[in-house]
């Protein structure tokens, strides 16, 4: 069957099977680690915190793209580690999942990246650029709170050398 006529299947980590999380689970932190564009996870931070939840999708039985979906606060979710596989671009998976995951119009969405294609795409979708600095103290705390490991600190400086750090930020849609 041709890749691009067949529907892709969304779906949140937790409603994949036992068989298919394992799957999932082993390809993206393999990614993470491999990608040089994405922040390596640890399969902890990304399948057992319960603030975040991964949408995948499936096609042909295989992982094709995923996004990752935090709650930092009441108010505010993160999008981060957006990444579709090569075989796979071009088929607007990036922007199913950035649309699902924004679905709740009374949240703040923030995301932050050193990629300026990935702004760009990120305006689109009604994001504004905005400095660190201007972030209200709670949102301010809510994104930096989760940086402050070894592990993290060393791939925000890993990715600060090659470019700026671009934060992004939209407001509810009420």
């Amino acid at each position: 069957m041709d890749r691009h006529l067949e529907p892709p299947l969304l779906k949140t980590y937790q409603e994949l099977s036992p068989e298919e999380q394992a799957v999932v689970q082993k390809e993206i932190v393999a990614i993470t680690k491999l990608e040089p564009n994405l922040s390596k996870r640890t399969a902890a931070e990304i399948f057992t915190d319960p603030k975040t939840t991964p949408f995948v999708i499936l096609k042909e039985n295989q992982l094709a793209s995923f996004i990752l979906h935090t709650t930092l606060s009441p108010t505010l979710v993160e999008l981060h580690c957006l990444y579709t596989k090569p075989a796979f671009r071009g088929q607007k998976l990036s922007d199913l999942l950035i649309r699902h995951s924004m679905r709740d119009k009374e949240k703040t969405y923030i995301a932050a990246t050193f990629l300026e294609h990935i702004g760009h795409m990120l305006q689109g979708y009604g994001f504004q650029e905005v400095p660190l600095k201007k972030l209200s103290l709670p949102h301010l705390w809510s994104f930096v709170r989760p940086r402050f490991s070894i592990h993290r600190l060393r791939e925000v400086l890993r990715h600060r050398q090659k470019s700026p750090l671009h934060l992004f930020i939209k407001k509810p849609c009420l």
